[in-house]
């Protein structure tokens, strides 16, 4: 009994154990180099290793906390470092987001969020006025996704 690598055009179909002279219609069976593994190829007397299977991203973490939240927007460049500071330091909402506020109509909602924007210690991925700052920035789902996992890393 050999190994054989099982060959459906230049893919590596199935690494299979058979004895010398056995056939599959339609296939080719060559015996199993190093290199030879299901999902490679084999070309030219040659086996290529399979590429790597794509890498999955991070979770999205539910929670980050203020200070990631603006130290991501500076390294995002939504906001300046000296507005990310001043966010930290003082409180004050950095000066994009507050013309997000200014542009906002209901004054209830308005006071709501400059409480969050200027008071809070952490940033929920699922509040729901975390998709009106990303319609603010033009930014998708995908987008503030990707800007959590960034400020999660900080």
């Amino acid at each position: 009994m050999a190994r054989y690598a099982v060959i459906d055009g230049t893919t590596v179909e199935n690494i299979i154990e058979a004895e010398e002279g056995f056939e599959l219609p339609r296939k080719l069976l060559v015996l199993a180099a190093e290199g030879a593994d299901i999902g490679g190829t084999y070309e030219d007397g040659v086996f290529t290793p399979p590429p790597p299977p794509p890498t999955q991203p991070a979770p999205v973490p539910d929670l980050i906390s203020r200070r990631q939240f603006y130290q991501g927007l500076a390294v995002a460049e939504k906001i300046s470092t000296a507005d990310a500071l001043a966010a930290i330091k003082t409180g004050t909402v950095p000066t994009a987001l507050q013309a997000m506020l200014d542009a906002m109509t209901d004054p209830g909602e308005q006071f709501a969020v400059d409480m969050l924007l200027s008071g809070a210690g952490e940033f929920s991925r699922s509040h729901p006025l975390v998709m009106v700052f990303a319609i603010a920035q033009s930014m998708s789902e995908q987008d503030v996704d990707d800007f959590w996992r960034l400020c999660a890393a900080l």
